[in-house]
């Protein structure tokens, strides 16, 4: 993430299901989200999936690259 950028992403998505495992799509589609911002000076904060009872940060587990 850049230091000085003044416009950010956070994707959510809600997994009714409660699998808040990411799927090889969901995690495409973040890393593609995250090379478009970076071509126009976003930062790509996090992409969160949110289930009935607990969450799956991809920021957390390394899978956002840095």
């Amino acid at each position: 993430m850049g230091p000085h950028s003044d416009f950010y992403i956070c994707a959510n998505l809600y997994y009714p299901s409660g699998n808040v495992i990411p799927s090889k799509q969901d995690v495409q589609f973040t890393r593609r989200v995250q090379r478009c911002g970076e071509m126009m000076g976003i930062d790509v904060l996090d992409h969160l999936i949110i289930g009935q009872k607990q969450y799956f940060s991809l920021r957390e587990e390394g899978i956002l690259e840095e």
